[in-house]
């Protein structure tokens, strides 16, 4: 339900032109069946969903348990394991509509049973949010692992794989044990052999090659607050956007990551000032180059692995450096790259601080590199450098997206910068976007981040900001080849099907005609029962809930077609009535007839038996 907020901030949807299933355990089989996945315009993923939430629901031999059901029947969540709605009511897709909770130090007793030996995938749906206990699961008494779902915000619900374990045939029983040290909420689990999962996956990845449709992901600001998102980022709520992820110089210092190096050192009263004080995180220490030593001198950060760096940031004491360079080594080349020249700056246009002078310095483009260093061509007025920090930034968070189709993908981040010339940070698949704001309006809107060519699997998605920058939601969806699609046109529905007439016979019989170029999907607005019909030139189609609430007809025909929508229920209300009233009528029939006359009635037909015997024995 969350997704609705979302897409109505794009102007090219129309919740009266578009019509949408959820997915989930009941209706998956009957929804990603092949002929009706084919007739579908997207798939949309939202809520932090992956391919587990497709696949699992699909699942046909397999254990799959609502949590739910073995609550106690109370609502002391300290004492016990029992039901809660609030994941519901907080508008997050919950299929069962409640979570087995609790808070306390409870242990909770979950039978199941396998019909043969075998490997088997134990999969659980827990509830990623702030104030977590410890979760310890347990297969007959047997330690499988222990599950810490912490993060900053409520962000969803998210199936986990908990182990692999061979188990025999038969039954078992599968044990949670919360700490007590927080809540968690566990939604459903799913025992299911490994090799009838991974058949799974790749029958629905090869259905999804086939798929004419496209691929569109909705990240919610909440998705990147995960447990190792940067503390720069944080969720508030604004008016007419709801919630917002926001970020204030949002990237991360990978510089305490790296080994320092120096041209020199300074050596003061039996103290070394050395190159690693100026990577250490804190302000209090500091590396300065020896006076003895004239420029140029330089401090050096090396990586073990390659690093992607959009900016850095010099904590100059006050020996500050008159001019300089920051250099980053060119792996392919062998030499060192000149990002950023500051000869003649001379201490101007920097950020005053406490006994000194600081700089930020933002790349034209981010550079991956595994060295990166500031080289010092000239001192001010003293015979020395002094820095007390060097940092290194990279991009802040991110998410994690399950890519079904290789191929090319449009992204759009919706934002808005609260100082001038915010900046946000973008890299997917191997690619860095930056997106330039400016704060001339207090309205967020759209802005197009580019397209990025990304490969079937797990893709991350990370971002970041310099300056005060608010980003609504992230839009990813995928293109047809030589396709650009711009977000003005994505759910423009181009299909030509049109009602041509539309008469209601009775209350619960309707009939249309209905011209289609192509096979569509025809909605009828009466809330869902799966007594409600549609007979297609003879063949008859059973309804799927659209919107979970309303009735879809899935109709592959096309041409001039005569559609009847009718409900069955009333058919067996009919018959009921009609039984009912000859029942009725029977009964003041008999009621009415004058007694001696039924006697007379009953000996003539008593009399005419006897007749037909005597015949039959002639």
């Amino acid at each position: 339900l969350e997704a609705f907020p979302s897409l109505c901030k794009i102007n090219s949807f129309n919740l009266n032109e578009t019509a949408f299933f959820f997915v989930n355990p009941k209706n998956a089989p009957q929804i990603l069946s092949n002929e009706k996945i084919n007739l579908s315009k997207a798939i949309i993923f939202t809520s932090g969903a992956s391919l587990l939430d497709i696949v699992i629901p699909i699942l046909e031999n397999s254990t799959f348990i609502q949590a739910k059901n073995y609550a106690a029947p109370s609502e002391n969540f300290t004492k016990y394991w029992a039901r809660a709605s609030f994941w519901n009511n907080f508008g997050k897709n919950v299929p069962g509509g409640e979570t087995l909770t609790t808070c306390g130090k409870n242990k909770v007793n979950i039978p199941f049973m396998v019909e043969s030996d075998g490997e088997y995938e134990f999969l659980i749906r827990i509830a990623f949010a702030p104030d977590r206990g410890r979760l310890s699961l347990y297969v007959d008494d047997e330690f499988l692992t222990e599950i810490f779902p912490e993060s900053s915000y409520w962000i969803a619900l998210k199936w986990v794989k908990v182990a692999t374990l061979d188990i025999k045939r038969g039954n078992h029983v599968l044990s949670l044990q919360n700490d007590g040290s927080g809540y968690n909420d566990v939604e459903a689990i799913c025992v299911v052999e490994k090799s009838t999962l991974q058949a799974k996956f790749n029958e629905f990845m090869e259905k999804m090659q086939s798929f004419n449709g496209g691929i569109i992901h909705i990240i919610q600001p909440e998705d990147f607050l995960k447990e190792s998102a940067s503390p720069k980022f944080a969720i508030t709520i604004q008016a007419y956007e709801g919630s917002v992820l926001i970020g204030e110089d949002a990237l991360i210092n990978i510089s305490q990551g790296g080994n320092a190096f120096a041209s020199s050192t300074q050596i003061l009263e039996n103290r070394e000032y050395e190159a690693k004080y100026a990577v250490d995180g804190t302000m209090t220490t500091r590396w300065a180059s020896s006076p003895n030593q004239p420029p140029p001198q330089w401090l050096q950060i090396n990586w073990t692995a390659p690093q992607e760096i959009v900016a850095v940031k010099v904590f100059f004491e006050t020996a500050y450096a008159r001019d300089y360079l920051i250099q980053a080594w060119d792996d392919e080349r062998s030499n060192w790259l000149t990002l950023v020249n500051m000869t003649g700056v001379n201490g101007t246009g920097g950020i005053p601080i406490n006994n000194g002078i600081a700089y930020l310095h933002v790349f034209e483009k981010p550079v991956n590199t595994t060295k990166l260093r500031i080289y010092v061509t000239a001192f001010s007025t003293w015979p020395l450098v002094s820095i007390r920090e060097f940092e290194a930034y990279k991009i802040a968070t991110s998410t994690t997206l399950s890519i079904l189709k290789d191929g090319n993908y449009r992204c759009f981040v919706r934002a808005n910068s609260m100082t001038e010339n915010g900046k946000i940070y973008l890299k997917l698949g191997g690619k860095t976007s930056e997106i330039q704001l400016s704060n001339n309006s207090s309205k967020y809107q759209w802005f197009d981040a580019g397209i990025f060519h990304l490969n079937v699997g797990e893709q991350e998605l990370s971002i970041g900001t310099l300056g005060k920058v608010g980003i609504g939601e992230v839009l990813l969806y995928s293109l047809s080849e030589n396709e650009s699609l711009d977000l003005s046109e994505l759910f423009v529905d181009k299909a030509d099907a049109n009602v041509i007439e539309c008469e209601m016979v009775n209350p619960c019989t309707y009939k249309l005609r209905v011209s289609a170029s192509e096979p569509f999907l025809l909605v009828f607005s009466e809330s869902y029962n799966p007594l409600w019909k549609a007979l297609v030139e003879g063949e008859e189609i059973s309804p799927i809930p659209v919107y979970s609430i309303v009735n879809g007809y899935f109709i592959n025909k096309t041409g001039n077609l005569a559609i009847t929508i009718y409900f069955t229920g009333q058919t067996y209300v009919d018959i009921g009535l009609k039984v009912s009233l000859a029942a009725f009528i029977s009964t003041i029939v008999l009621t009415i007839i004058p007694s001696n006359v039924l006697k007379k009635m009953i000996l003539s037909l008593k009399k005419m038996k006897g007749r037909l015997r005597r015949y039959e024995k002639q």
